[in-house]
């Protein structure tokens, strides 16, 4: 299932990057951006597939919030944070 995720989203990266340079309201715009369209699925598959992992991987487990949002603190909120600090960065260069 995550692979067929991770290859919904590479197809909507790659089919966007193309369809930009189709021109407007043509046959090939259409037909480009209905398969953008169909390959949009990949957000609520992520987050299905995401409850129910933390749902089974928690489901007989005995819940402690605190070091729950610790670790998505540490492995998520972080490089998250670092990521698009770097991309502002440079997004920030490139343009000026």
């Amino acid at each position: 299932m995550r692979a067929c995720i991770i290859l919904g989203v590479i197809c909507v990266h790659v089919i966007s990057a193309y369809n930009v340079r189709t021109p407007n309201l043509s046959g090939l715009d259409f037909a480009s951006s209905l398969l953008v369209m169909s390959f949009h699925f990949t957000r609520e598959a992520f987050m299905f597939i995401t409850g129910l992992v933390l749902f089974y991987t928690y489901y007989d487990r005995e819940f402690n919030v605190f070091s729950f949002w610790r670790k998505r603190l540490f492995l998520i909120a972080i490089p998250y944070v670092a990521w698009t600090a770097i991309y502002i960065l440079y997004e920030g260069t490139y343009y000026h």
